[in-house]
């Protein structure tokens, strides 16, 4: 949404970008700073609440009678549901749905999966785009029946890999150490890394269990970057495990992405995705991925030629994957140069906004 919004030439667009109430204020305060309006909803929430829930689609509809936009641009599933009933009286207003991940596809209980798939067919009448970011979701999308009224598109996330200001290794390692207590990551450590926000979904479990697979290896860390509310669980996993001089979690951290040169190895065990920008970033910091099959990750990563591929919730297999990668320093340049060479030809920022801005017009 970022690369998005300050991409379009303001001589063409008058942008509002408008967000709920659960995030840090840190994209607000990035969007401002490039002088673009914003404005918190405040009963947006990200999970279903539905006192919250019908006041948000109040104030969504308060939100287009005063701004009057061309065009209504939604993001995530929340969003897209609140944001495409409020539209629902405004029929010259042209909505847009860029759907993230259809939460139909999380872990959940069968009956609240049906729920989702419910949502999303009814709330497709109100949507005249819908654009998703890789096959797998595009196929859900056809075989349920998730009509929007014009068409259904699938457009890849792209990146700027050029552009990326990565720290060089030994700066990104002291603002790593900065975390700790004391230094735990010298020259010589090799560095396991993920970035993740602490969603049950991104499969941080696995990768604390799977550091058991290398427990007795001093030389190896395994870092992880992120917050959440599961954070007490994975920090009593980690001392139940007896992996607090392995395992280090270092919290939230600005523009994160810098750092990536720190790591050796990037792990990303997750249980469910979409396109997940984490992993283009990693892939554009040249390091050697390992991954599951989940979401668009089989349309970014070849295993064996850019990465490695491991079956979703198979803990002791990625550690194994892990230990092995760590063992050759040939096969971690080889996949990280491939990974790298993806994201030029296959992934870049300048055909993902060229096309969705083919939308717009």
């Amino acid at each position: 949404m970022y690369d998005l919004v300050t991409n379009l030439g303001p001589e063409n667009y008058e942008i509002l970008v408008a967000v709920g109430t659960d995030g840090n204020g840190l994209f607000t305060k990035m969007l401002e700073a490039r002088r673009i309006k914003t404005r918190i909803i405040k009963n947006l929430r990200r999970s279903i609440r539905p006192g919250y829930d019908f006041k948000a689609i109040k104030e969504v509809r308060n939100l287009i009678t005063e701004f009057i936009p061309d065009i209504l641009f939604l993001n995530s599933p929340k969003a897209g549901v609140i944001g495409s009933l409020a539209a629902r009286k405004f029929p010259l207003v042209k909505v847009i749905y860029r759907n993230g991940g259809w939460a139909f596809n999380d872990p959940a209980p069968w009956l609240v999966r049906w729920l989702y798939i419910g949502i999303e067919k009814f709330t497709a009448n109100y949507k005249d785009h819908i654009i998703v970011n890789n096959q797998k979701e595009f196929e859900d999308a056809k075989r349920l029946k998730i009509k929007p009224r014009i068409s259904l598109e699938k457009i890849y996330n792209g990146i700027l890999a050029q552009k990326l200001d990565f720290l060089p290794r030994e700066l990104a390692r002291e603002e790593l150490n900065k975390k700790f207590a004391q230094d735990k990551l010298t020259a010589k450590t090799k560095v396991v890394g993920l970035i993740a926000n602490f969603y049950g979904q991104k499969g941080i479990a696995d990768l604390i269990q799977a550091a058991t697979e290398f427990k007795n290896r001093a030389d190896i860390k395994v870092v992880i970057i992120g917050d959440g509310m599961n954070r007490a669980k994975f920090e009593k996993m980690i001392s139940h495990l007896n992996l607090e001089d392995q395992v280090f979690l270092t919290g939230t951290l600005e523009n994160a992405y810098r750092v990536l040169k720190a790591f050796d190895i990037f792990a990303f065990p997750s249980h469910k995705e979409g396109f997940p920008w984490a992993v283009l970033e990693a892939m554009a910091a040249k390091l050697p991925i390992i991954a599951t099959p989940v979401g668009a990750i089989p349309e970014m990563i070849t295993d064996q030629e850019n990465g490695l591929i491991v079956p979703v919730n198979r803990p002791r297999i990625l550690g194994r994957k892990i230990l092995s990668l760590i063992e050759s320093d040939r096969d971690r340049l080889e996949l990280g140069i491939q990974a790298h060479q993806t994201v030029l030809f296959k992934f870049s920022q300048e055909t993902m906004l060229k096309k969705i801005e083919g939308f717009l017009a």
